[in-house]
């Protein structure tokens, strides 16, 4: 095809929704959405969740073209300009059923596949282009002669392995042995001499570094914007007869480094990705906790404690529960199960006072004192979070998009964490590659108030981690 010829995407809703933008980010090729579509965008329209949420906006786009194309007498039907030099159509299936092989169902995908069908008769087949984030509509598309690709504009990697880490190891010559001493005794060291070694090319703030000479490490994360290298304490070894019981602070390197990036309060955006049982979680809640303990994020003027938000996706990863009775915190109470059980590994089990019949919760006495909130992802909307530490768990189950939409709530004095593992998502039309917490971690890697770091060991079990490393 010429480079000149412009494309005809066809785009369904998955599309749409995934990216309300995506008129835009097409640049000047032409663009059909099917009129199925528009019906589809209708009824999640009324939803209050980010779903609703990108209905609307897409909703408010498309009448934002037809009033335009009003002022000058045109149509969606018979194409408006878009803002990025393309045409807009909002089109229907006009072929023929007979068009498509008779195994294929009539339904609403399928009607798509007879709009790609009839462009493709009106203009070059070639140049006529189905964008889906459905695999399985993909398939059926290519399977009848119809160009189909998924929609990239925002994927960052070609595979999960091309993920920024956040973690160096920095192996030092003989000359500069003696700085490893000195960052240990000192706290923090100049990085200048370390920073000009090759193996340190490239180094990005807040990367966290392995100091290496010999056999022997030190732990330190680089602070760019005052060009030093802050010293990371190793953690004490643990009683593997205790492993997991209790958690007051890290146990292996890895914990420590992330532990210490968490704590550093010039960083306002952190991530975590690992596989299950490195300590995502629990590390966060850690540092959350203790940030609050020591007044990082208090109001200023009132002295009021701050508060630890938790955001999660209620996602499920088996045949769904249908619908729970009860109050909104009642309805959410099965997804805060992983959040409770971290707290109680910090805070302890349930206890009874000296003289007293009744058991104390400490984590119910935490959060009832307004110090932590759980929420659904879907009433973490609206408005500006000051004053508090966010986390947004199981990231990897968002769009970038909704990613996006989360780290614009943060408001002063506030920090926003993000975990997860892009190996375990159940939000249909998202991959290891594609996913919000990808997304954010290679958009913002190399800025001053971010960083990063990725987890390999689990310190769940020995069962956690061989399931972990086999079997996922």
């Amino acid at each position: 095809m010429s480079k000149t010829e412009k494309k005809i995407f066809i785009l369904d809703t998955s599309v749409l929704i995934h990216d309300p933008g995506v008129i835009e980010h097409l640049g000047n090729n032409d663009i059909v959405i099917p009129l199925r579509a528009t019906e589809e965008l209708d009824k999640g329209k009324n939803g209050q969740d980010l779903l609703g949420i990108s209905c609307r906006e897409v909703s408010r786009k498309l009448d934002y073209y037809r009033n335009k194309g009003a002022q000058h007498h045109r149509t969606l039907k018979t194409g408006i300009p878009t803002d990025a030099g393309g045409m807009l159509y909002v089109d229907y299936a006009r072929a023929d059923w007979k068009e498509l092989p008779d195994e294929l169902e009539r339904n609403n995908d399928n009607r798509i596949l007879l709009v790609a069908v009839a462009w493709q008769k009106k203009k070059k087949p070639n140049n006529v282009i189905l964008l889906t984030k459905d695999i399985n509509l993909r398939l059926k598309a290519d399977s009848c002669g119809i160009n189909t690709e998924d929609y990239t504009h925002d994927q960052q990697i070609n595979t999960l392995g091309d993920l920024y880490s956040g973690v160096v190891t920095i192996p030092l010559p003989l000359k500069l042995a003696h700085l490893k001493a000195e960052l240990g005794s000192n706290g923090k060291i100049e990085a200048t001499q370390i920073i000009e070694l090759p193996e340190a090319s490239g180094l990005l703030p807040n990367a966290c570094c392995y100091l290496t000479f010999g056999d022997k490490y030190t732990l330190a994360i680089y602070d760019k914007a005052n060009n030093i290298f802050i010293y990371v304490h190793k953690p004490k070894p643990m009683d593997p007869t205790k492993r997991g019981l209790l958690a007051k602070g890290p146990i292996n390197t890895e914990q420590a480094l992330a532990y210490d990036m968490l704590l550093n309060p010039n960083i306002k955006i952190a991530t975590l990705v690992g596989k299950a049982g490195t300590g995502k979680t629990l590390l966060a809640i850690l540092a959350a906790m203790k940030l609050l303990g020591d007044g990082a994020f208090t109001h200023q003027h009132d002295g009021k404690p701050s508060r630890i938000l938790v955001w999660r996706p209620n996602i499920e990863i088996a045949k769904s529960l249908g619908y729970l009775p009860g109050s909104e915190s009642e309805k959410f109470a099965p997804y805060c199960g992983p959040i409770i059980e971290n707290m109680r590994l910090i805070l302890g089990k349930k206890y009874k006072k000296d003289g007293d019949t009744n058991y104390v919760d400490p984590v119910a006495e935490y959060i009832h004192d307004g110090l932590m909130e759980i929420k659904p992802i879907n009433f973490a909307l609206g408005s500006t979070k000051h004053h508090c530490v966010i986390i947004v768990d199981e990231a990897q189950n968002l769009t970038p998009r909704q990613i996006a939409a989360l780290i614009t709530r943060v408001g002063e004095n506030s920090k926003i964490i993000l975990t997860g593992d892009p190996n375990q998502i159940y939000t249909p039309y998202l991959s290891p590659i594609n996913n919000g917490l990808t997304y954010v971690v290679e958009r913002l890697k190399g800025y001053d108030m971010f960083g990063h770091m990725t987890m390999f060991k689990s310190e769940r079990s020995a069962v956690a981690e061989l399931a972990a490393t086999v079997l996922c």
